[in-house]
């Protein structure tokens, strides 16, 4: 509540600012969430004319929508699949009045990967990712509108301040390549199809190349070794052998 307050009194003059928004992933099912939304919420509509949102962890049927002028959507380093769930769930159970913005969609890609997008820490795969979400949130709304708009993650890479605890087997761990742009600014292939995309101009699917995931033979061999070494220790364990 402080941090917001102090973002409110830093931003209440800055037109670019038109929401404040209250998280991502939050827990609907959770018992004390609507304490939480509630609060910011008036919070903010106190001292504010800005709207309101916050993305679910999952779309489920609940009264908390109404804590949000608009609801938001994350599709965060996931699949398409996975994406296009969660927008079926939306579709289920947002009020039907309550506009559902795509708040960040992107996949992270491996610097001059080129595999095609068959491997998913390529260019390729990021260009594609893009392509299949958008035509998909476009083709939701033929039938009935849903995506009110929708913002990529990101214009360009930047870095962490603390490199990622999982790890990147980038060269430089800090680096987050989500961007449509790397840190100097040049262009991706994925920067060139969003262009396209939101221009409504012809677009084409990038090629999907053979990528095959690494496996070490070593991993059998070690996995064997240890797993011969434990039934030798049991064997040999006279009280392990009576038990």
């Amino acid at each position: 509540e402080l941090y917001l307050r102090e973002l409110m009194e830093l931003t209440k003059q800055n037109p670019s600012v038109i929401a404040y928004g209250f998280g991502t992933g939050i827990d609907l099912t959770h018992d004390d969430t609507e304490k939480y939304l509630k609060q910011f919420h008036d919070r903010v509509k106190e001292r504010s004319k800005n709207f309101t949102f916050f993305s679910p962890k999952f779309f489920v049927k609940s009264s908390l929508y109404k804590y949000g002028d608009f609801i938001g959507a994350t599709f965060f380093n996931q699949s398409f699949n996975d994406s296009k769930q969660q927008l079926k769930a939306a579709a289920q159970f947002l009020p039907p009045a309550k506009p559902l913005v795509v708040t960040e969609y992107g996949s992270a890609a491996e610097p001059g990967n080129h595999n095609g997008y068959s491997d998913p820490l390529s260019l390729e795969y990021q260009t594609k990712y893009f392509l299949d979400h958008y035509k998909y949130f476009k083709e939701l709304n033929k039938t009935k509108p849903l995506v009110a708009g929708s913002f990529v993650y990101s214009l360009a890479d930047y870095h962490y301040a603390i490199p990622p605890i999982s790890g990147t087997n980038y060269d430089n761990e800090r680096i987050a390549s989500y961007g449509l742009l790397r840190g100097d600014r040049e262009r991706k292939m994925s920067y060139d199809m969003v262009k396209s995309l939101y221009a409504d101009e012809r677009v084409y699917n990038p090629p999907i190349g053979k990528y095959a995931e690494e496996f070490s033979p070593s991993l059998i061999l070690v996995a064997t070794l240890l797993t011969a070494a434990l039934v030798f220790i049991l064997n040999e364990n006279h009280r392990i052998r009576e038990n």
